[in-house]
């Protein structure tokens, strides 16, 4: 038996197979491979092989993808201690008008297996900055919160605020930068 060509539906499905002749009494091999990303979930993918004497044979292979789980340290690279992760270092709200109002969203991460009761002070002109305090982040548990400023009389054109996490009730020397530019 020689195996003639080998086609596939998809451009996720590879194969490579032997090319020589494989006689009577021997084995020859046809190798399979899919790729799965992007393609989470079941799938079902056909092989047709084209052999001499105008044989054709479908081969079916299936199975189920699994997302990957990601890891806190992949989605919020930002460690302050205590098992806290955020995504966010720095909060650069650009260039806000007076009245104007801006928005970020700070993600955050409790990578222990006991609940954190979290919140966050300021020490800066903080007047117009606005956020609700996440309050107990479960154990594993990610979250987010909204942080907003609106631009008010001020004259400064650099605002500088420092947002301090604080977990069970320590507050961490390290801060999170928020930077307002006003025009």
């Amino acid at each position: 038996m020689v195996i003639e060509k080998i086609t596939t539906g998809c451009g996720c499905t590879t194969y490579s197979y032997t090319k020589a002749p494989i006689k009577s009494g021997q084995k020859g091999n046809i190798i399979v491979s899919f790729d799965p990303e992007h393609r989470q979930g079941f799938f079902s993918k056909e092989i047709t092989v084209f052999s001499n004497h105008n044989s054709i044979s479908r081969v079916w292979i299936k199975g189920c993808v699994m997302p990957a789980i990601r890891t806190v340290e992949g989605d919020y690279p930002y460690s302050w201690g205590y098992g806290l992760y955020t995504n966010l270092k720095v909060l650069v709200f650009g260039k806000v008008g007076k009245g104007k109002s801006q928005q970020i969203k700070l993600r955050y991460a409790n990578d222990t297996n006991k609940p954190m009761v979290l919140t966050f002070t300021t020490e800066g002109d903080n007047r117009n900055l606005k956020f609700n305090n996440p309050g107990i982040l479960p154990p594993k548990k990610r979250g987010e919160m909204i942080i907003s400023y609106t631009k008010g009389n001020s004259v400064k054109q650099e605002i500088l605020i420092k947002l301090y996490p604080v977990i069970n009730n320590k507050k961490i020397s390290k801060y999170i930068e928020v930077r307002i530019r006003a025009i």
